[in-house]
């Protein structure tokens, strides 16, 4: 049935309403065949896992999975969504109905109508659930201490205070959060930039040892920038070779962002690893702090490696008495022993307090597959991209 009121609003107002009147049954039919599928298979998936040999088990969550980070949760989900996904599309095609619906579907989509009711709430939502298929959450992350990978997201902010001066200046406020023992968090000022992590998976992993096999200590990131000129980004990649494009960056406004692979920079690695090491995804550690929960047996190791370093660097910062140190010295001192001379984004601070280092970045986010893998093979062109002389012949006169 179709309101009388919906007849006079306006000449599409009853084409519209009659299009969504056929169309909801249908769509609906295709959910809930989608659920039953699902729901049906996932147990089957799940009965097909417990079947598993204990020892060819314990062999799959463990090995290289467990050394290069890989959490053993995660690799069950694997196996289940492999016995999972073939299973579901099968009963898909295997239901008459599920055809019809879809024919309707289809064919009514292809009537075209001048405008939609909301069409702004209608990208909102699409790009709500898109973007779900390109970022994973910071809670995700953070909260299970995942261990970097290409294609994290950090956003960088500078300190409202400079070394050696942020305790005393925050000193009886309570407005700070405790990092370790007597520790607090610095004040963070102006807006962030947002950076990606740009590296080869496997120099990136965590040995049984807590080190890198390559012995990396910086690693490349780029910014992530609003596209000039109006241009709106709708799908990834993009053609120019120093640049690769996310579509739905930003939550708010399903908006994207520009990937400038022409302005790498480096920063330390040890800032980006105190991010996963950290309970709010912060690059913080303190020398008095606890191991956190969820860590994997390699990033444990790497936590006790990072610990004494921050140990040995607040010694150093101590002995070298900064608040004697006149002008910016304890600026130049802290960049010297944190590593960030040489990464103009990256501020850092180091608290004789709660012998503790601070950087200015934190973990909010990771791009999933296949477009990381995607940014890494832009990033490998440009990279070994050819580079000609200039011709003699200059191009106002060819």
């Amino acid at each position: 049935m179709i309101a009388k009121g919906h007849l006079s609003v306006s000449q599409v107002g009853f084409p519209r309403m009659l299009k969504l009147t056929l169309l909801a049954p249908a769509l609906e039919h295709l959910q809930q065949r989608l659920a039953a599928a699902v729901n049906g298979t996932w147990s089957d998936a799940i009965s097909r896992v417990a079947d598993i040999d204990p020892y060819t088990l314990e062999a799959a969550l463990n090995g290289d999975r467990l050394t290069d980070g890989t959490w053993g949760p995660e690799t069950l989900l694997r196996i289940a969504t492999a016995f999972t996904q073939d299973s579901v599309r099968a009963k898909l095609r295997a239901d008459r109905g599920v055809h019809d619906s879809s024919h309707l579907v289809t064919n009514l989509s292809r009537v075209k109508l001048p405008n939609v009711s909301d069409p702004d709430r209608v990208r909102k939502e699409l790009a709500e659930i898109e973007r779900l298929e390109y970022f994973e959450t910071a809670a995700h992350l953070t909260d299970l201490h995942f261990p970097l990978e290409v294609g994290d997201v950090f956003a960088f902010q500078k300190f409202a205070e400079k070394p050696h001066g942020f305790e005393s200046t925050r000193r009886g406020k309570g407005e700070a959060n405790d990092v370790g023992a007597g520790t607090a968090e610095p004040q963070r000022q102006g807006s962030e930039q947002y950076m990606i992590l740009l590296a080869q998976p496997c120099d990136l992993a965590v040995r049984s040892n807590g080190k890198r096999a390559n012995g990396l200590e910086f690693v490349r990131v780029a910014p992530l920038k609003r596209p000039g000129n109006g241009r709106v980004i709708s799908q990834p990649g993009g053609a120019i070779a120093t640049s690769f494009d996310l579509p739905f960056f930003f939550a708010s406004s399903g908006g994207g962002v520009e990937v400038k692979l022409s302005q790498q920079q480096y920063v330390p690695l040890a800032a980006l690893d105190m991010c996963v090491l950290s309970d709010q995804g912060t690059a913080s550690l303190s020398a008095h702090q606890e191991m956190p929960d969820n860590l994997l047996p390699n990033w444990q190791q790497r936590f006790k490696i990072l610990r004494s370093w921050v140990a040995k660097s607040v010694q150093t910062y101590k002995a070298m008495e900064p608040h004697r140190i006149p002008g910016k010295g304890a600026d130049q001192v802290t960049a010297a022993l944190t590593c960030t001379v040489a990464s103009s984004n990256l501020e850092s601070l180091i608290s004789l307090r709660g012998s503790a280092v601070f950087y200015g970045v934190k973990r909010i986010g990771r791009l999933r597959e296949p477009y990381r893998s995607a940014l890494i093979s832009r990033m490998s062109q440009r990279d070994s991209r050819d580079a000609f002389d200039p011709s003699l012949i200059d191009k106002g006169n060819a």
